[in-house]
């Protein structure tokens, strides 16, 4: 991957790398079609949430029933846990695995931790040999609370490179793009860039939502993210073209 190596503001190590949003979609959209085939023989969406749990369990180790938030002001959906030796220890709240009307914030999650491990592991193996890391002092651990999982501000630069890079895994930037396209055309719309808020904007994050097997938020993050939708009143010109 093609990665700029930038100081990283929150001190958590010497430099962190940074990644164009092109970038995580292109390694992402190959992490989603190999995994497709490797599966099921074939690139068709949405990925089941079997599937994606079969990559996570590959990556790492999974506590898929952990009790995350007894003790806490807010809703803790996933730890991961780097180690020493070993793969990364990962635990995802019992809540959503069990409670079958959170299947897409618990998709959500899983690739979330997923790109936790897929993207940010080497960073603490590249800098075991300076800092003792794997003591018990927080920072071989990433953890994510609903917020994290769901938002789209980059306020933390780790938490928006692991919520991109789940929106990217669960709705690849070409399977979006031909749903658009497709959208578009059967109904004659002549803009790209829908209003969020206006009758097409909802019909088309009411079809990936639908395709992708996701949640509301997600989609429209996605599609915002991808340049489809806007909170602007203005109507934009193709994106397409």
């Amino acid at each position: 991957m093609r990665v700029k190596w930038v100081p990283d503001p929150a001190g958590r190590f010497p430099r962190r790398p940074h990644y164009e949003p092109g970038v995580l979609d292109e390694e992402c959209e190959r992490v989603s079609e190999e995994l497709l085939l490797k599966r099921r023989g074939v690139v068709a969406y949405p990925i089941s949430t079997d599937d994606l749990l079969f990559a996570l369990d590959e990556q790492a180790s999974v506590d898929h029933y952990a009790e995350l938030d007894a003790d806490s002001s807010v809703e803790v959906w996933g730890i991961t846990k780097f180690l020493k030796d070993g793969k990364p220890e990962v635990r995802i709240n019992r809540r959503l695995s069990e409670n079958s009307r959170l299947e897409n914030p618990y998709r959500t999650t899983i690739t979330h931790e997923f790109a936790h491990v897929r993207f940010h592991g080497f960073l603490f193996a590249m800098i075991e040999q300076t800092l003792n890391l794997f003591e018990d002092d927080g920072r071989s651990s990433q953890t994510c609370n609903r917020q994290q999982v769901e938002s789209s501000a980059p306020y933390d630069w780790i938490e928006w490179q692991a919520s991109y890079c789940s929106g990217a895994i669960l709705m690849p930037t070409g399977a979006v793009r031909k749903l658009v396209t497709e959208f578009l055309r059967d109904r004659s719309v002549p803009v790209a860039r829908l209003r969020a808020s206006s009758l097409y904007g909802e019909g088309l994050m009411e079809d990936v939502m639908a395709q992708f097997k996701v949640s509301s938020l997600a989609a429209k993050v996605r599609l915002s993210k991808l340049g489809f939708l806007t909170d602007s009143e203005v109507a934009q010109p193709s994106l397409l073209t």
